[in-house]
């Protein structure tokens, strides 16, 4: 993710702390104001179970959780701001001791400055995941069958150190504010129209955990106007833009208010596991 031409970094401490129920982290300010807002997308943890070699699977602990974007990014904890790391190395395989971001390296929480600019990081995911799905049909056709990639976009809240760009923001802390669940990305196998209810299932255990692990506002991707939008976009629309049709939205509708009307109490504690 680039976050274009880079202005003097400043350090803002927020009036409010966004982690909800977390103490406030020790700065020393340039400004003092409001979080900086920005847009990014995460990759979701959507396994219910944990597979092991020689081993029963177990729960996912990272069922419901926001992912790393890419190798060098980190998993959002639940209730704690994320705290941003420099993983750049130097000649000697060590890991550079700076405070991150850095104006001289490329380290920090990366956000964009407009939603509809999630469309550059979610291409290239996919694209990654369609390329390698390929690959893997190609050499072996029984191992390509389809797959489907869960996605959350969301506004974060950033603070502490900022380094800001013509586009986005790196920062050295960050918090979701809130979240939309995307439909999953289907790549591979035959009829991408239909929404099975296992889906419908799947997608509202999902918000639930995701709701109650980072206590935060969570809707689906076809509640927002603009998100909405930005799923229909030319590019993105190849692996989306189906979901969002009548009949897919209707589907994922019904679905969360049979879900809600029934009684899931027992199946949501099971999912939060350990959570408070």
């Amino acid at each position: 993710m680039d976050i274009g031409q880079e202005e003097r970094p400043y350090v803002l401490e927020p009036v409010v702390e966004p982690v909800p129920g977390a103490v406030p982290a020790p700065v020393e300010p340039d400004r003092v104001g409001e979080p900086i807002r920005g847009f990014r997308m995460w990759r979701l943890g959507s396994s219910r179970l944990r597979h092991r070699r020689y081993a029963p699977p177990v729960p996912n602990p990272d069922f419901g959780s926001l992912l790393p974007f890419c190798d060098i990014d980190q998993i959002w904890q639940a209730r704690q701001r994320l705290v941003t790391r420099c993983a750049a190395r130097d000649a000697n395989g060590t890991f550079f001791e700076h405070e991150s971001p850095d104006p001289a390296c490329r380290c920090g929480i990366y956000a964009v400055k407009r939603l509809d600019w999630v469309e550059e990081p979610l291409l290239l995911l996919l694209a990654d995941r369609l390329r390698d799905h390929a690959g893997c049909a190609r050499r072996r056709p029984a191992s390509g069958r389809p797959e489907e990639n869960w996605l959350v976009v969301g506004r974060v809240s950033l603070w502490g150190k900022i380094v800001e760009g013509t586009w986005g923001y790196r920062a050295q802390y960050a918090y979701p504010e809130q979240l939309w669940l995307l439909p999953p990305a289907r790549i591979g196998g035959g009829d991408k129209s239909a929404i099975e209810e296992a889906t419908a299932v799947h997608a509202h255990d999902l918000l639930v955990v995701l709701r109650h692990r980072y206590r935060v506002p969570v809707g689906y991707a076809d509640q927002d106007t603009e998100v909405s939008k930005l799923l229909g976009l030319d590019e993105l629309g190849w692996f989306f833009s189906w979901r969002l049709a009548a009949s897919g939205a209707e589907a994922f509708l019904v679905g969360e208010s049979l879900l809600l009307a029934a009684d899931r109490a027992s199946a949501v504690r099971s999912l939060v596991g350990g959570l408070a």
